[in-house]
C-alpha cells in the first residue's frame, strides 16, 4: 500500500504525463499473463509508446490538479472519470493513431487491451467500438503533406505546360484556360 507521500507523488507523475501529452489512451488490460504483458510493453517501448498502470483515484486526484492553459483538457477529461472503474493504464505517444495501431495490432493474437477512452487534443473518444476510427486519424504530418500536395498539384500543371517542348506563353494560357 502507497503512503500518502507516494500517492501524492504517483498522481503529479500522472498529472506530468497528462498535460506533457496531447494523445492520451486509457485502457483496460486487466487478465494479460505475464508473457503477454512483456510482449505488450516490449512493443511499447519500440514505438514509442509509454504505458502505465494507474489507480483510478489517483488518475482523478491528478486531473483535479490540472490548473490554468489546461483548461479544455480537464474539461475533456472530467467526462472521462465515468469510465475509470477496474484496473486502468495509460498509453501515450507523440502520434495520434500510434497507439489505436498498436493496440489492433496486439489484439490480432490476444484480447486486451481494451480502449475504455481516448482524449486526443481534447477530443474525446469513449470505447473499444472507436479503434478503427482512431486508427484511421492521421498525423499533423500527414495532414500537412496532404495539403502540399493539392496545393502544388495547379502550380505542377502550369509548370508542365510552359516547360513542354515548343511551348510559348500564349500556349500556355491556353492550356490553362481549357483545364478551368
Amino acid at each position: 500500500m502507497l503512503s500518502i507521500e507516494d500517492k501524492k507523488v504517483e498522481a503529479e507523475v500522472i498529472r506530468g504525463i497528462i498535460t506533457d501529452n496531447p494523445y492520451l489512451y486509457i485502457v483496460d488490460i486487466a487478465d494479460l499473463d505475464a508473457f503477454s504483458s512483456h510482449t505488450l510493453r516490449a512493443l511499447c517501448f519500440e514505438r514509442g509508446v509509454t504505458i502505465r498502470v494507474v489507480k483510478n483515484r489517483l488518475f482523478s486526484k491528478a486531473i483535479d490538479s490540472i490548473e490554468g492553459e489546461y483548461d479544455t483538457l480537464v474539461a475533456s477529461l472530467r467526462e472521462v472519470r465515468a469510465v475509470l472503474k477496474k484496473n486502468t493504464a495509460i498509453m501515450v505517444s507523440p502520434q495520434a493513431a500510434t497507439v489505436a495501431k498498436l493496440i489492433k495490432e496486439f489484439r490480432k493474437n490476444h484480447d486486451k487491451p481494451i480502449i475504455k477512452a481516448a482524449c486526443l487534443d481534447g477530443d474525446l473518444y469513449f470505447g473499444d467500438e472507436s479503434l478503427d476510427e482512431l486508427v484511421s486519424i492521421k498525423s499533423k504530418e500527414d495532414l500537412v503533406a496532404d495539403i502540399m500536395v493539392l496545393v502544388n498539384t495547379p502550380m505542377d500543371n502550369v509548370i508542365g505546360a510552359v516547360s513542354s517542348p515548343g511551348a510559348s506563353l500564349v500556349g500556355a494560357l491556353k492550356v490553362i484556360s481549357e483545364r478551368e
